[in-house]
Formats: structure tokens, C-alpha cells, sequence
């Protein structure tokens, strides 16, 4: 998930000091730990049927930051799986978003077959990690909607509380989504050198 550099073991602990010590900022998209020149980020691409991907930073919430960090840097457990969830209320997403609140606090958009759409990520290199050979593909039933917003999550069930919130992004451009389109959907992650 993150630059091997950043994990050997002299990397690792003074990051985790860094974090410790709350000697790191946050960014539109991430982290920043300034003593280490490391920047960890991520952008949600989005397409409708124009097929024309609109790029839009992330905020990665503190529960995702929290298990990003313990994941790479402290032993922490790795999910399984991760899942694309939209949302359709007209928000900013918060550094307080988590799993258990995302449902209430983003009135997740439901109105596609199926569950939440796997994020089927490819290898990681040059410190990123993404989904780009393979979207998520949202086929739109019903009323179909607004799509205000998109986010990756542990839960793949629509309206779970269950898991951990990775990343969030408002879009830049609302999609309105009719019967029968489709929505595609691209998460990368990266680690770099500031």
C-alpha cells in the first residue's frame, strides 16, 4: 500500500513518533509528515455515461489514516476487501466520518444492482496503489439520482455501519444518473516523497 522505503524499520518508527507526537499535517488528500518529506494521498476518478473522468482529491478520514498507518507501520490487521460506496447528499466529508456514521452523514446513493462494487485493486508500484484496470461499475436502476459523492470502504453491504472508512471525496460536478447508465469508478492511493 505505501513505498517500501517507508516501511524499513528506521522508517517506520520515526514515523510512527512522528504521528505520535502529532507532527504531521493534514492536506485536502491526506498526510504530510514534513520531518520525513512523505506525503500519503489518494483521488477518486469518476465517469458517467460521457465516459469523460472527472478527478477528485480525497479526504482520508482519521479511522482511515488510523488504519492505514497501523496496517503499514504497527503490525495492525489488513483487510480482506475494500468496497466503492456513492452518496448523494449535497455534503463536505469530515475527518470525523467513520464506517458507523458514513450511512447518516452522506445519505448513501442506492439506486445500482447490487452491493457496493469491489475495489479490485491491481500491484502496488512507484508507491501507488489503484484500481485502474478494473473501475467499479455502478449499472443504475429505479429513479436512478444525483451522485454527489463517492467513498471506499471495508463494509460491501449498502447501508452497513460495519468496518472502517478509508477515503471520501465530494465530486468537483455532480453526476445525474438515469435508468439503465452506468457509473465507473477509479480509487488510487500513493505515497511520496515532498
Amino acid at each position: 500500500m505505501l513505498h517500501p522505503n517507508i516501511l524499513a524499520a528506521r522508517h517506520r518508527d520515526e514515523a510512527l513518533q512522528a504521528i505520535r507526537a502529532h507532527k504531521y499535517e493534514r492536506t485536502d488528500s491526506g498526510i504530510v509528515i514534513p520531518s520525513m518529506k512523505i506525503a500519503i494521498g489518494g483521488v477518486f476518478e469518476v465517469a458517467g455515461n460521457d465516459g469523460v473522468y472527472d478527478v477528485c482529491p480525497n479526504l482520508i478520514p482519521t479511522e482511515g489514516l488510523n488504519h492505514i498507518i497501523s496496517v503499514a507501520l504497527a503490525q495492525g490487521t489488513q483487510k480482506s476487501a475494500f468496497y466503492i460506496a456513492l452518496f448523494s447528499g449535497d455534503v463536505t466529508v469530515q475527518a470525523t466520518w467513520t464506517g458507523a456514521n458514513f450511512v447518516e452523514n452522506a445519505t448513501e446513493f442506492t439506486n445500482y444492482t447490487g452491493e457496493r462494487q469491489e475495489w479490485v485493486n491491481g500491484a502496488v508500484a512507484a508507491g501507488s496503489v489503484s484500481n485502474t484496470a478494473s473501475p467499479a461499475v455502478f449499472p443504475i436502476t429505479g429513479a436512478g439520482g444525483t451522485v454527489r459523492g463517492i467513498a471506499l470502504l471495508e463494509a460491501n453491504a449498502k447501508g452497513s455501519v460495519e468496518g472502517v472508512l478509508v477515503a471520501a471525496s465530494k465530486l468537483s460536478v455532480a453526476k445525474v444518473m438515469a435508468l439503465d447508465e452506468e457509473l465507473k469508478a477509479k480509487y488510487t492511493l500513493s505515497a511520496t516523497s515532498t
